[in-house]
């Protein structure tokens, strides 16, 4: 379900939100979901979003569900719609979701969040994060062939990522500079990836 990937994503990247109670959270929607609800005629801050970020981050059981507003990871994972009784919850596979893993603002900031906790924690050493990586993500230490994929992943997104940055393209950055420009990136792409892996994403 969209609600648990939300929370195992904030989880991992260590952004999770543990508080209990109180009312309901609206969290910013990405633009193209506003201007999709809220017509330009329409008066604005209809959707008034909680003023702390940190309450943004809240478990999914928190965030305000209304009939006309759903986020996209909700919508995608098949949460029901509220406007008919649901006896159980349909489960769909479909391309929606994996663009949705991929390049949602959602899953980028994460993504960010993850890298910059693992640089810190391991103080940039690059072996310990993958062992880091992957006990965040998905409970176990890399097989000898997932750590070479990564680490052939991290060579190949580094040495493409130093050339944009050599003809000046933007590239993401981290919450630290524990890591070169064009590594830190890469392992934004390497985080993003490793949320987006099966045994990540379904239960087994």
């Amino acid at each position: 379900e969209g609600e648990a990937l939300r929370d195992a994503i904030l989880q991992s990247a260590g952004t999770l939100n543990p508080a209990m109670g109180g009312p309901s959270i609206r969290v910013p929607l990405e633009p193209e979901v506003y201007d999709t609800i809220f017509t330009e005629g329409e008066p604005d801050n209809l959707w008034p979003v909680h003023p702390d970020p940190r309450q943004h981050v809240r478990r999914s059981l928190y965030l305000l569900r209304k009939r006309n507003v759903r986020l996209p990871m909700f919508a995608v994972f098949d949460q029901p719609d509220m406007m008919s009784s649901c006896g159980a919850r349909g489960e769909s596979v479909h391309a929606l979701q994996a663009l949705t893993l991929l390049n949602s603002d959602f899953m980028r900031d994460q993504s960010i969040a993850l890298a910059t906790r693992l640089a810190t924690e391991c103080k940039g050493d690059e072996q310990r994060m993958l062992d880091r990586l992957f006990l965040l993500t998905q409970t176990r230490p890399p097989t000898e062939a997932e750590r070479r994929a990564a680490e052939r992943f991290l060579r190949d997104q580094k040495s493409i990522i130093g050339e944009r940055l050599r003809r000046g393209e933007p590239v993401t950055r981290l919450k630290s500079d524990l890591l070169p420009p064009a590594a830190a990136a890469a392992w934004v792409d390497l985080c993003l990836a490793a949320f987006n892996l099966n045994e990540f994403v379904y239960v087994s």
